[in-house]
Order: structure tokens, then sequence, then C-alpha cells
């Protein structure tokens, strides 16, 4: 019997109790479990991967629509300076 220092001939509780997992199946982890975790977060790793690669296209995309309307500013500042004074300023489509 184990007895705790100024109580001889009692008992302690902390000492001779044993830990509330022990023996207890549900407490530990199974090899089934342990796989599923393994390949949830393998796939999770994927999604994240795929998630990534599409935000990179989009910002390309989203960059590439920049450079489109840029393009298209500029070339419809040279039409405009390259026409004579007048000219596309005032179109009557009045019928």
């Amino acid at each position: 019997m184990v007895t705790a220092a100024g109580f001889e001939g009692t008992e302690c509780p902390r000492l001779t109790r044993p830990p509330p997992y022990a023996g207890r199946p549900e407490t530990t982890m199974d090899p089934v479990s342990i796989a599923t975790s393994l390949v949830m977060n393998s796939a999770a790793a994927q999604a994240d991967l795929v998630a990534i690669k599409l935000m990179r296209q989009n910002a390309q995309a989203a960059a590439s629509v920049v450079e489109l309307i840029d393009s298209a500013n500029q070339n419809m500042s040279r039409i405009q300076a390259s026409l004579g004074p007048g000219m596309g300023a005032n179109l009557d489509v009045t019928v």
C-alpha cells in the first residue's frame, strides 16, 4: 500500500488510482483513423494547390484585361490625334 507523507495508514488516491485513460481503447488512435487523417491531409493539400493555381490564373487574366484596356486607350488617342479637326466629334443620327 502506498501512503502519502504525513498520512501513514491513509492511502493517497493520486498514487493508488490508475490514470483515467488506462485500458480504454477509445483513447488511442487506431491505424485506420491515422491513415484516414493522412489521406484527408493530403487531399486538403492538393485542394490548396488547385486553389492557388486558380488564383494565379485569375490574377493573370485581370492583368491581361488591364493591358488590353490600356492599349485600346493608347490606340484611340493615336486615332483621334491623326484625324483632322471636327472629324468624329459630332455625329447626327436623327432620321
